[in-house]
């Protein structure tokens, strides 16, 4: 199986987990549900094209094939916005950054990036900056719901979000979007 069927499918299980968490009138929910018929679409396509039946068995959530896979990363530390493509590389080089420190911190940041969280460069050092969307299909209504969700995930992570991101900084210097890639193509290896 390839590394590509592995990940749309656990990126298809990740998202059928977090819109159970999702209230039925949450404005977010539409993007959501919009995004997992893509990634399902796109599932079935290279299922078919990899000969793989809908009856086939599936291996376990967490079986590799370290041979043929790419990665076997946890998919809490790959970006779960791809979509947003300006800053995905750099977030999911803070993801595994911020897993090497605590799964937890992880998790809440994959959660920031989920909501429309965007990495951006600061005067001097990467800074978590807001999307904001007023109908949240694809970022924050608005500046006062992300300070809100940040007073309550992120204060007690300041001083080691801080650091992660100088060493982030420190990785990955501001730099043109095409050098940027480079560079986090050779930091994922490290």
């Amino acid at each position: 199986m390839t590394s590509k069927l592995v990940d749309l499918r656990e990126r298809i299980r990740n998202g059928e987990h977090y819109i159970s968490t999702l209230k039925q009138n949450d404005p977010k929910r539409p993007a959501v549900l919009q995004k997992l018929a893509s990634l399902k679409s796109q599932l079935r396509e290279l299922e078919q094209g990899a000969g793989v039946s809908e009856g086939t068995p599936q291996p376990s959530d967490r079986t590799y094939d370290l041979e043929n896979t790419v990665h076997a990363r946890p998919s809490h530390k790959i970006d779960p916005r791809p979509d947003l493509k300006e800053d995905s590389g750099l977030w999911t080089a803070l993801l595994e950054l911020a897993a090497g420190y605590d799964e937890e911190l992880c998790a809440v940041l994959n959660g920031f990036r989920c909501g429309g969280t965007r990495l951006r460069f600061g005067e001097t050092r990467w800074v978590l900056r807001p999307d904001i969307d007023p109908s949240g299909y694809t970022g924050w209504t608005s500046q006062a719901e992300y300070d809100e969700a940040g007073a309550k995930y992120l204060q007690e992570w300041g001083s080691v979000l801080r650091a992660i991101l100088d060493e982030l900084t420190r990785r990955i210097p501001s730099q043109p979007a095409a050098q940027t890639e480079q560079v986090i193509q050779t930091v994922m290896q490290i």
